[in-house]
């Protein structure tokens, strides 16, 4: 019950101008002072996240911030919503939240990791435009095959975030998907911008799935960069299994 009236009450909270998450937390906290320890903590944790996501739908949908960490939602946010476009804005931010809350254990079916990827760029195309070109490669993706989650989308927000944002024309995005016998090449191209992207953030990503790939098929997963003056791409490498190929217990 309080799951779902604290994320209620934060919502609400959130959607005020200057009231944020830790505000929200601070106001309603009395509330808590009759309740048992974990009762009171997943209050405090469901009033915490709707206030988060409450300054974003105030952002988006009237273009007022409920704090200083929402007023970037209303550069793009407001104006999709202007257009119509915020009610899928939001699905598909709801969608992406949903699958940063996986079990990592859990192997998914490579079907579901493209959905997710479609969706993603579907959601920056709503931001970018035509500046955003996308081309899949699908000849060779296995029916049955499964992988990690989040083992796509991040590097398609890296190839958006350093390759196609920093250029004023913007520029493509291609994956392709290559079966070589009992493996799966899996690669993400981008052009990359004349003056540069906006910074080497995204090694943070690529460190992290590289440890995730040695984590779940230790040196049967790969992870390679090629960096070339016009191009960046990015190639996993993993084995082909099915779903009687579980993740590492």
């Amino acid at each position: 019950v309080w799951l779902v009236l604290g994320s209620a009450l934060g919502t609400v909270l959130g959607m005020l101008p200057g009231l944020g998450p830790s505000t929200g937390i601070a106001l309603l906290l009395p509330l808590t002072f009759g309740m048992r320890p974990d009762t009171a903590l997943i209050a405090m944790c469901a009033i915490y996240y709707g206030a988060m996501f409450g300054g974003s739908r105030s952002s988006i949908l009237l273009n007022v911030p409920g704090d200083g960490a929402a007023v970037a939602s209303c550069f793009d946010g407001y104006p999709m919503a202007r257009k119509g476009q915020a009610e899928a804005a939001l699905e598909s931010l709801a969608e992406l939240f949903r699958a940063a809350l996986r079990d990592p254990r859990e192997f998914l079916p490579l079907s579901e990791e493209i959905a997710l990827g479609r969706q993603y760029l579907e959601l920056e195309r709503l931001r970018l435009g035509s500046r955003l070109r996308v081309a899949w490669d699908m000849a060779e993706v296995p029916a049955d095959m499964v992988l990690p989650p989040l083992m796509l989308q991040p590097l398609l927000e890296n190839a958006v975030y350093h390759g196609i944002e920093p250029a004023p024309e913007g520029g493509e995005v291609r994956i392709g998907f290559a079966r070589q016998g009992s493996e799966m090449v899996i690669t993400v191209t981008n052009a990359k911008a004349p003056g540069g992207t906006h910074g080497a953030g995204n090694r943070m990503a690529l460190d992290n799935i590289r440890e995730r790939l040695a984590l779940y098929y230790d040196l049967e997963g790969r992870l390679e960069v090629d960096d070339q003056p016009t191009s960046y791409q990015v190639r996993i490498t993993l084995p082909c299994r099915t779903p009687m190929l579980r993740s590492p217990s």
